[in-house]
């Protein structure tokens, strides 16, 4: 029996480091976009033979790789292969059938969210730093890609292609972004094409809404994780009413992605009621480990559990916990606050007996 995934077979995802991956949670390839090119990576022999795997369900390779999936599928939770397959069957049209997600633009980005790992954000690299922390988060030096050269090589696949989710740093600060954009449009084949972004969203829109019309669709996840000034600490450098200002003036579809660690999970029902219809996810952060849910004590654990009701925060809460974890968490805010000169236990009253 076949365990299909549609990733492999319309997909291309690198990572910060350039290396090839089916997708953003699965493991690395040998391969990078530094040494193989899209088309070589795509119709390589590796490739043909993890489709077969998925094919046949006589998974070797795949095991390794997809991990992450299995792993959630045997706990009989949603797996990412079983979402992402069933979003990419929606974004098909006709020929279009290609999707890409690729670590383009480098890493720079004006916040320095609590939970972000510093290969994503060069101002967090700067903060974990300053309070020696920076090896307990993922970190890889990105290497920005040639945009001249990437849209050279996505020629051949642009007549296939439905959709690229765009990533940073923070995209819309980002110069070659836009140059990027402007090579898609110069193509002739933007209006056949969806963009999916993630964005903090701190920052004038205006440039950014100048090309929405360019495109067939236009999709903004913005990155919330709290109301007003809890967001503003975790995502430290933001500001909330900024950001529900800017949501209101995009031009975009407008969708919220709030993302469950120890500090926002209290304020997951006041993000539903207060966002509505707009919250599209909610992300679970499991790396660090020491931010997960799962380690809380087991006493605040019990009390969001008669409250929370999205399934995903729930599978998490009901996990092991570990208090190794859980006092490497209040290290962690300690440092913080230290650095920062603030006080999470005046924010986070829940966690005020522990901070």
């Amino acid at each position: 029996m076949s365990w299909h995934c549609s990733l492999p077979y319309s997909h291309i995802y690198t990572d910060p480091a350039g290396r090839y991956r089916l997708c953003c949670v699965s493991a690395p390839l040998d391969k990078t976009i530094h040494n193989y090119s899209l088309s070589e990576y795509f119709y390589s022999d590796e490739m043909n033979s993890l489709r077969k795997e998925f094919e046949t369900g006589n998974l070797d390779k795949v095991k390794t790789l997809c991990m992450k999936c299995i792993e959630q599928e045997k706990a009989g939770d949603i797996s990412y292969r079983q979402e992402w397959s069933e979003e990419i069957e929606q974004l098909k049209c006709g020929e279009r059938h290609m999707t890409f997600k690729l670590s383009m633009f480098g890493s720079y980005c004006n916040l320095s969210c609590y939970m972000c790992d510093p290969v994503n954000s060069t101002r967090r690299h700067s903060d974990l730093k300053k309070i020696d922390w920076l090896n307990e988060f993922y970190f890889e030096k990105q290497k920005p890609l040639d945009i001249e050269d990437t849209l050279v090589q996505l020629e051949e696949f642009l007549p296939y292609t439905t959709a690229f989710v765009i990533i940073g740093g923070e995209p819309l600060l980002i110069d070659s972004h836009y140059r990027f954009l402007d090579g898609l449009i110069e193509s002739g084949h933007a209006n056949e094409i969806s963009l999916n972004y993630t964005s903090n969203l701190t920052m004038s829109v205006d440039k950014f809404n100048s090309y929405v019309d360019k495109f067939k669709n236009v999709r903004l996840n913005v990155s919330i994780d709290g109301l007003f000034d809890r967001n503003d600490y975790i995502r430290y450098g933001s500001d909330f009413q900024t950001i529900v200002e800017n949501m209101h003036k995009l031009k975009s579809i407008t969708r919220v992605y709030y993302t469950v660690s120890i500090l926002s999970v209290f304020q997951c029902n006041e993000a539903n009621k207060y966002f509505g219809d707009k919250v599209a996810d909610f992300n679970i952060v499991d790396s660090p480990d020491f931010l997960s849910v799962r380690h809380m004590p087991h006493e605040i654990k019990l009390e969001l559990l008669d409250t929370i009701q999205v399934p995903k925060v729930r599978s998490e809460l009901k996990k092991p916990r570990d208090e190794v974890q859980w006092q490497k968490a209040l290290k962690y805010i300690s440092d913080l606050d230290k650095n920062r000169n603030r006080k999470a236990k005046d924010i986070f009253y829940e966690l005020s007996e522990f901070l």
